[in-house]
């Protein structure tokens, strides 16, 4: 059972991509990427920090971890392909009949030692990813959306259609990743809930819930505003979001709206409306920050117009339309026209016609 020796040997000879899953190529790549390393991760198999997970990139593949998950090593000499040395195998028994293995990475000889070092840091953390299933409610995972959405400016009516448009919603900086929430959600008894990965167009998402089930955390990465922000939905938003800016890096308002201020180019200005596309919300119309949409949607670039129109489609105010309108008739960019015409429909179907907006 498993991949043994034999085993390990027909997979080198019958996989010729086998000698690019060498570890120092994963080390590369991460340095060529710029990519942040983690101690967490042994090849194809990355460890969450706070969760009794793992996830596998070769397969977009996540997962829980069994009981009995486990790394363990496989030496190898395959004469006919020129390889040996030692080979990292990550071992998540299903059931006591049926294993799951697959090979993470492997090393030169003369590596043996370094992978020795990270199979024993990978399996400690395994365990006591393990203790922490056993103590704590871990929910089951998602691991794809399915959605067909058509539009970009749509984007955020899948909360509305679920009734939970009573949000916050918070920029992160730059340094605050997916993995920076792992002390917070321990320490202030977060219960994880869920984990939904990319499709490219949909954001990833790390989903935890309060331990009274009453409010809920979700850190995005969104790959159409390329950034990073929270979402908190539920009872005890002011609650959560004070333990959160008190741990966690974010941007204030005011520093967004300096941010928009400040910007002197087209990058800085599509950075700065992506940012007031998230803290403004739905439900509230706020004066400065239309100021601010107004500002962008006149810019000359039709980069920023065209970002300025994706940023609102996150907020919906019906106050957007005659802005809208006038982009749709009159832009010089047929691209920008175009991408205001598909926003009014959809703003129009899926918030105009069900909600009004609080003013402030």
């Amino acid at each position: 059972m498993g991949i043994t020796a034999d085993a390990l040997a027909k997979i080198i000879l019958e996989t010729p991509s086998f000698r690019f899953l060498e570890l120092g190529s994963f080390l590369e790549t991460e340095k060529s990427s710029g990519s942040e390393p983690t101690d967490l991760k042994l090849g194809y198999i990355e460890l969450y920090d706070d969760a009794p997970m793992f996830y596998t990139n070769e397969y977009s593949f996540a997962g829980m971890l069994s009981d009995t998950a486990s790394f363990h090593i496989v030496k190898f000499d395959v004469p006919e392909v020129a390889l040996r040395g030692y080979a990292a195998i990550f071992r998540n028994f299903k059931n006591a009949i049926e294993t799951d293995e697959t090979v993470a990475c492997w090393v030169k000889p003369e590596s043996k030692a370094e992978l020795e070092r990270r199979v024993r840091f990978m399996n400690r953390h395994i365990a006591k990813l393990l203790k922490l299933k056993e103590s704590r409610r871990i929910y089951p995972i998602s691991i794809c959306r399915g959605s067909h959405k058509e539009d970009a400016a749509i984007l955020w009516t899948e909360l509305e259609e679920k009734g939970v448009m009573d949000f916050t919603r918070i920029v992160l900086k730059d340094d605050v990743h997916r993995d920076s929430f792992g002390p917070l959600a321990w320490t202030a008894n977060w219960d994880f809930m869920d984990i939904i990965q990319s499709d490219g167009k949909e954001p990833f998402e790390k989903v935890w819930v309060t331990s009274d089930q009453l409010t809920a955390i979700r850190y995005r990465e969104d790959p159409l505003l390329n950034l990073r922000y929270l979402l908190v939905e539920g009872k005890d938003q002011d609650k959560v979001l004070a333990e959160i800016r008190q741990e966690i890096n974010t941007y204030s308002d005011t520093e967004i709206q300096t941010l928009f201020e400040m910007a002197k180019n087209e990058e800085e200005y599509i950075h700065a409306i992506r940012c007031v596309g998230i803290a403004a919300l739905p439900r509230k119309f706020s004066q400065q920050w239309f100021k601010d949409f107004e500002a962008a949607l006149s810019h000359p670039s039709p980069e920023v117009r065209d970002a300025a129109i994706l940023a609102l489609s996150y907020v919906g105010w019906r106050q957007f339309e005659p802005l809208l309108q006038k982009l749709a008739q009159n832009d010089p960019d047929e691209q920008t026209r175009d991408f205001a015409q598909r926003a009014i429909v959809a703003l129009g179907k899926h918030q105009w016609e069900k909600h009004t907006t609080k003013t402030e």
